[in-house]
C-alpha cells in the first residue's frame, strides 16, 4: 500500500502521512480513530506492540487491551523516570480537565499500564501520552454515566 492510499485512510494527504512516517509530525486522534476503523493495528502502529486479542479495533478498544492486557508484559528492567512522570502528568491532567477523581487502584493500573506500553516506544510515539490519557479518562466518565 503506498504512502497516499495509507494516508487517505486516515483522512490526511502523503505528504502529511510521510511526516508521521519519519517523525516530524504525531497522528490526530481522528487520524487514529479512522485508520483504526480500516482494520489497521493502531497498538502496533503508535506504541509498537501487539495485542493478542483485540476484538474493537477502535482506539478505545485497543486501551481498554493494553488495560487488560498489562500484566501480561514484564516491567522493563530501569525505569525511566523522565517517562513516569510524563505518564502520571498525563493521567493527572486529564483527570483535572474532566473534572474527575479516581480510585488511587484505578489510577496506578493506568498509570503503570501506559507506562510499560509506552516503554517499547519511541520518543515520537511517546507525545501520544497526554492523547492517550485523556482517551483513558473519558473512558472512565463514560462508564459512570
Amino acid at each position: 500500500m503506498s504512502q497516499a492510499q495509507f494516508g487517505s485512510l486516515g483522512g490526511i494527504g502523503k505528504l502529511t502521512q510521510l511526516k508521521y512516517e519519519k517523525g516530524d509530525r504525531s497522528p490526530s486522534v481522528e487520524y487514529l480513530h479512522r485508520v483504526a476503523q480500516s482494520g489497521v493495528d493502531i497498538d502496533y502502529l503508535v506504541l509498537g506492540i501487539r495485542v493478542p486479542i483485540q476484538p474493537d479495533p477502535t482506539p478505545r478498544g485497543v486501551l481498554a487491551a493494553l488495560l487488560s492486557e498489562g500484566g501480561k508484559y514484564p516491567m522493563p528492567s530501569e525505569v525511566d523516570a523522565g517517562l513516569l512522570a510524563n505518564v502520571i502528568a498525563g493521567i493527572e491532567t486529564a483527570l483535572v480537565g474532566a473534572d474527575l477523581a479516581s480510585s488511587p487502584t484505578q489510577k496506578a493500573r493506568a498509570i503503570a499500564n501506559l507506562y510499560m506500553a509506552f516503554s517499547r516506544s519511541t520518543p515520537t510515539d511517546r507525545q501520544m501520552i497526554g492523547k492517550m490519557a485523556a482517551l483513558l479518562v473519558s473512558d472512565w466518565i463514560s462508564d459512570r454515566t
